[in-house]
């Protein structure tokens, strides 16, 4: 389970990966709903989903 750094929301960030076709789960409950279930098994994987989360942050970050 991972929480994404401020300002960035739970929701959205699993919105921006999952148009990345890079599934992750993310809970709509009251205390998970900030949270992520991330699963990953080979190395590519792991590579695709760290850059995809660099891209996310950088573009937060360009645009606040």
């Amino acid at each position: 389970m991972t929480r994404p750094p401020s300002p960035h929301r739970g929701e959205q960030v699993y919105q921006q990966l999952w148009q990345r076709k890079i599934l992750v789960r993310h809970f709509k409950r009251p205390r998970l709903t900030e949270w992520l279930r991330i699963t990953v098994g080979t190395d590519e994987q792991v590579s695709r989903l760290l850059d995809a989360l660099a891209e996310i942050v950088a573009d937060t970050e360009t645009t606040s």
